[in-house]
């Protein structure tokens, strides 16, 4: 998760796509993993214009018109959809608390993907209001409240769990170029 560029894509899925039946078999994060999710995961992802594998962790915020409908996350580790939590919270304009959204999610059965999707979704599908966005995976080393028989796991003798944090800002990344980083683009004539 460290490999976040702290950069979010946009994507915009055709009009006339119908994600509906794929957000309707969106499962709690802390649910296993079943054969009709990935494959809800599979058909979604066939919706979404130039996915490509990546080499780092990349967030993609999925559209529908003008409507926020998903996050897409990649990963090229696999992810243990039995050690992690996910939250995602928001951050309404002109606030400054981040609230709880409520979520649910179609994850890839290989570990390297999941569309998260909201959990007011509708019939007609998901939608997430503008707002900033916070991803927060907690990945459990001593999973053994889950899974009594789980190995503990541990980095240094540490078996706390992992805490990592995306931030998805609904705004273009407005990150100003600094002269010297402008100078150095540009290529004697």
């Amino acid at each position: 998760m460290e490999s976040f560029g702290n950069q979010t894509r946009i994507v915009t899925i055709d009009d006339r796509a119908n994600a509906a039946p794929f957000v309707s078999a969106a499962k709690a994060i802390g649910d296993a993993v079943a054969d009709a999710e990935s494959r809800a995961f599979d058909g979604f992802l066939a919706l979404v214009p130039g996915v490509v594998a990546a080499p780092v962790v990349q967030v993609t915020r999925v559209h529908q018109g003008t409507n926020a409908i998903a996050f897409l996350i990649q990963s090229p580790e696999a992810l243990d959809w039995r050690r992690i939590d996910l939250k995602v919270q928001r951050l309404d304009l002109k606030t400054t608390k981040f609230v709880d959204a409520g979520i649910k999610v179609l994850r890839k059965a290989d570990g390297a993907g999941l569309m998260i999707v909201s959990a007011g979704s509708t019939p007609s599908g998901s939608l997430f209001p503008q707002a900033d966005y916070r991803l927060v995976f907690t990945y459990r080393r001593d999973n053994r409240a889950v899974d009594k028989d789980s190995d503990v796991l541990s980095e240094a003798g540490n078996t706390s769990p992992e805490v990592v944090t995306l931030n998805s800002p609904w705004g273009m990344d407005k990150t100003p170029v600094k002269f010297v980083q402008l100078k150095e683009l540009l290529v004697p004539a």
